[in-house]
């Protein structure tokens, strides 16, 4: 068995909600864009669409950012019990190795 890596809470994933909103409505806006680009309509007809794609992606941003916290918390108690475990197993072991050797000392 090896040493843990550092919690995934440590890195660099934990971005700000208004950073993820702007990205994922971003994304929307240009999703709207490229679907009229692909029917070779004008990029910026019908504007509220584009409004109402940036606000549909950036509501999915908005929910992508509350599971990844959610699932981020989780993984880090998991990692809590898991190395609980570990240590318990290892003073056992440690404990009953001293006692093995107390044993054969006398």
């Amino acid at each position: 068995m090896g040493v843990l890596p550092p919690s995934p809470a440590t890195y660099d994933y934990d971005y700000p909600l208004a950073y993820r909103l702007v990205k994922w409505g971003a994304f929307g806006f240009a999703w709207r864009t490229f679907s009229l680009a692909i029917q070779r309509r004008p990029y910026l007809d019908r504007f509220h669409w584009h409004v109402a794609a940036t606000a549909v992606f950036a509501g999915a941003g908005y929910f992508y950012h509350q599971w990844d916290l959610q699932y981020l918390a989780q993984l880090e108690h998991e990692r809590d019990k898991i190395t609980k475990r570990r240590m318990l197993r290892l003073k056992k072991e440690q404990e009953a190795a001293a006692a093995a050797e107390g044993a054969l000392a006398h």
